[in-house]
């Protein structure tokens, strides 16, 4: 269950990115972003359950494309994993469309909403937050994350 939870807090934290307040913005996030850290707090039914930062194992990258689609790259020893979708900015939130991600069977995001906190030429630091229920519980996932431009 821990396992699932981290996943989804780096879910959270990664997949859910982007936001930006001018055209000029906009068009800044447009390439391929790693990511190199992220911070999730997770409460179950409103109780702290799990805080920590955490690097992800193996190479995690996501590419925003100029035509509004977007794709992840989960590179884990011998295995290559791609998911894509679509993305659109509405002021300083990025509101991602993912083509059904399921996390170990058991979760289903399919959207999410993400808020830039900065983006320079070179970093992307974000913030999100997810809700899910999963066997009668909720959960609620906060996650700060800081990704590296690739190209």
């Amino acid at each position: 269950m821990k396992k699932i939870i981290s996943l989804v807090g780096m879910l959270a934290a990664v997949v859910l990115l982007f936001a930006s307040c001018s055209k000029e913005s906009n068009s800044s996030i447009i390439g391929t972003w790693r990511l190199e850290e992220s911070v999730t707090t997770t409460y179950i039914d409103g109780t702290l359950y799990d805080s920590h930062v955490s690097t992800h194992e193996g190479e995690f990258l996501i590419e925003f494309k100029s035509d509004g689609t977007m794709t992840m790259i989960e590179k884990k020893e011998s295995k290559i994993s791609t998911t894509s979708g679509s993305y659109m900015i509405i002021e300083n939130t990025l509101i991602l469309n993912i083509n059904k991600l399921g996390i170990g069977d058991k979760i289903e995001v399919e959207s999410e909403t993400v808020t830039i906190d900065s983006i320079t030429s070179t970093t992307l630091v974000f913030s999100s937050e997810t809700s899910y229920s999963n066997g009668g519980k909720n959960y609620t996932s906060f996650g700060k994350s800081t990704l590296k431009r690739v190209k």
